[in-house]
């Protein structure tokens, strides 16, 4: 919520100031160079932390895969949303309503070098997150092996680089001064869109749902707090968790006084027990705890996510060792 609060303020108070400077907008062309500065910035960080995170470069296969048919599903919902949208509201596929709109099959005229540039960014962007990730693996996580460190001590120029970038892009709207101008011209109907494309995603997501698997760690909810909450409440989330349609496990990370403690349930194949015994916790294949001294709820995550790997590896000799632990009892 903190977060989003930030983002809003910036995304705003920048719209604000580009409004008042919009008569020294040519004075202003490197606005554009900075948003584009953030923007590969932002995914430059996102592939050191992608790199050094051991759980996405040893899933990068079917992560990828994953990731591009659930992209193809809820972008072409999204579309048909926004499209449908545009129909009712009357208007053409270049935003034009009314008596702005063009004749079928004109086309707006386009300044000169503009797929070029789009095209440019896109490859560089894409250049960018891979040399991130190539950093973060090699360097960050195999050679310095400060992974952990990493992750915690990143996550507030991750922040930082988000509301500059949205700032930026506030800035930048404010010069242009289209966007009330346009949202005038639509009305009410203007939530249509992001309305449509909320339900397009949301509707490819259930397709991609239906038509695909769930994996064994696909069920699995963790949820990391590094604020101190009250254990009861901890619990109750842990339940809750479960109540999510197809997860089976879940873990709820968080800080007590001196401890980081873990609250864990299950109604599936995981056994939580076995799990938490690995990080000195205990209790039962359904419902299990662990108190961790010393460490940070990343630091404990990223131990937790280790366990659970070594479960699921090792799971048929698990559930050996446990029949042999009942005939012994």
């Amino acid at each position: 919520m903190k977060l989003l609060a930030m983002c809003w303020s910036a995304l705003i108070l920048m719209y604000i100031v580009g409004m008042k400077l919009r008569n020294r907008k040519e004075k202003l062309g490197w606005v554009e160079s900075a948003m584009n500065f953030m923007v590969y910035l932002l995914v430059l960080l996102m592939g050191l932390r992608m790199g050094a995170n051991k759980e996405i470069v040893d899933s990068l296969g079917t992560i990828g895969i994953q990731s591009l048919i659930v992209t193809v599903i809820t972008i072409v919902m999204s579309v048909l949303g926004i499209t449908l949208s545009r129909k009712i509201l009357k208007m053409d596929r270049y935003g034009n309503m009314g008596e702005d709109r063009l004749p079928k099959g004109e086309a707006p005229v386009k300044k000169a070098g503009t797929n070029v540039a789009g095209i440019k960014s896109t490859i560089i962007i894409g250049g960018v997150v891979a040399a991130g990730m190539l950093v973060g693996y090699f360097l960050i996580y195999k050679k310095l092996g400060v992974q952990d460190e990493f992750m915690v001590k990143s996550d507030p120029y991750l922040t930082a680089c988000l509301v500059l970038l949205l700032g930026t892009v506030g800035l930048t709207l404010g010069l242009d001064g289209s966007v009330f101008r346009n949202i005038k011209k639509a009305g009410a109907g203007i939530i249509l869109f992001p309305i449509a494309a909320v339900l397009g995603s949301v509707i490819g997501g259930v397709i991609y749902a239906a038509i695909s698997p769930m994996t064994l760690r696909e069920g699995i909810a963790i949820s990391a707090v590094d604020s101190s909450e009250d254990r009861i409440i901890a619990a109750q989330a842990a339940d809750e968790l479960l109540n999510i349609t197809g997860i089976h496990t879940s873990f709820v990370i968080y800080s007590e006084a001196d401890t980081v403690n873990i609250s864990a349930r299950s109604i599936g194949q995981i056994n939580v027990q076995f799990v938490l015994e690995k990080m000195g916790g205990g209790g039962n294949r359904s419902m299990a705890g662990a108190q961790i001294r010393g460490k940070t709820p990343q630091q404990v995550l990223a131990e937790l996510l280790t366990a659970i790997d070594s479960f699921i590896e090792n799971e048929g000799n698990i559930g050996e060792n446990e029949l042999e632990r009942n005939e012994k009892k």
